[in-house]
């Protein structure tokens, strides 16, 4: 397996996180896989969301196989629900982190996500990673899905040698997450100053029915339920943290991933969430424009030291108790 820059980040006390949905994974298309493998790998993941794993598994996973050799990564691929050929998957760096469990969650997902519990380097305390793509048509279906999606950022640890999950005041020894893909809904309007799309200019009835919702008042939104979900839940868009309270520039972090003007234009449609205790954690967040695909691709840059020490305050708090 090549190197990637992955290794070149830990020297610099970072990882990175990548979601990228590759339009159809690139099938009958040598060279548009040859260019996504180019320009992951110059990314250098430590940790890589992948959306579009279309047949991965056929043909004894065939593609998968080419993908872990191409980007020097090990892959996983989330499960198969009915005849859904769409699949998620997460390809992880394993020369710094371990997988010690996968999720396998079908449930209200058309498809369904790949979830790993993972540490990091010589970090004994694991935390969730996932790869989501939500449906393309159903703004009810994404709320059901986003609803489900929550549950992992409500998970309680035994620690090894606290007596229990819960202190004494049966607060949690909490399990922290980090993840995302392809939402295919928009973030809150007014948070981050993105424009969205204005539906009384937009003639594709399809997309206007897959795409907004009625308000309170009747009238026609961007549907942004998803977000507002996750962000009850304790949930925060790392790109939109990045903004407000990095610094970060805010065309790069905010950049929009996907879309075309005759259904409102680019949009922020692939994003990453963590729990909120980890966005101190984060360091830069940015979107690589490519050519291979109908959907750019988002990075986040992590500071692993911090990401640590907020891991491992949680288990300290459990031993305390």
């Amino acid at each position: 397996m090549p190197v990637t820059r992955s290794a070149e980040d830990s020297a610099d006390g970072t990882f990175r996180i990548v979601s990228s949905n590759f339009e159809g994974n690139g099938i009958g298309d040598p060279g548009r896989r040859r260019a996504m493998h180019a320009t992951i790998t110059d990314i250098g993941p430590g940790i890589l969301l992948r959306q579009e794993c279309d047949k991965a598994l056929a043909n004894n996973r065939k593609l998968l196989y080419e993908d872990e050799a191409a980007l020097g990564l090990r892959g996983w691929i989330g499960p198969k629900k009915g005849k859904t050929k769409q699949l998620t998957g997460i390809f992880v760096d394993q020369s710094r982190f371990r997988c010690v469990g996968e999720w396998r969650d079908k449930a209200v997902w058309n498809q369904p996500p790949t979830t790993l519990s993972l540490k990091v380097d010589d970090c004994a305390v694991p935390f969730i990673a996932s790869s989501v793509h939500a449906s393309y048509s159903s703004p009810a279906r994404r709320r059901l899905e986003a609803e489900r999606w929550t549950t992992l950022n409500d998970k309680a640890a035994t620690v090894p040698g606290a007596s229990r999950a819960y202190d004494r005041d049966r607060r949690k020894t909490p399990v922290y997450m980090i993840g995302g893909g392809d939402w295919n809904s928009y973030p809150e309007p007014g948070l981050d100053h993105v424009r969205l799309p204005d539906w009384n200019g937009i003639d594709d009835e399809q997309h206007i029915a897959h795409r907004s919702v009625l308000d309170a008042h009747g009238r026609r939104i961007a549907d942004s339920y998803p977000d507002k979900i996750l962000r009850t839940a304790g949930l925060e868009d790392i790109a939109r943290h990045a903004v407000h309270t990095n610094g970060a520039a805010r065309r790069q972090a905010l950049a929009p991933t996907c879309g075309v003007e005759w259904q409102g234009g680019r949009q922020r449609v692939d994003r990453i969430y963590a729990s909120r205790p980890l966005l101190p954690a984060s360091a830069e967040v940015k979107v690589i424009e490519v050519d291979w695909s109908d959907h750019d691709v988002l990075v986040a840059t992590v500071k692993t030291q911090e990401f640590i020490e907020i891991l491992k305050r949680t288990w300290q708090l459990a031993l305390a108790a």
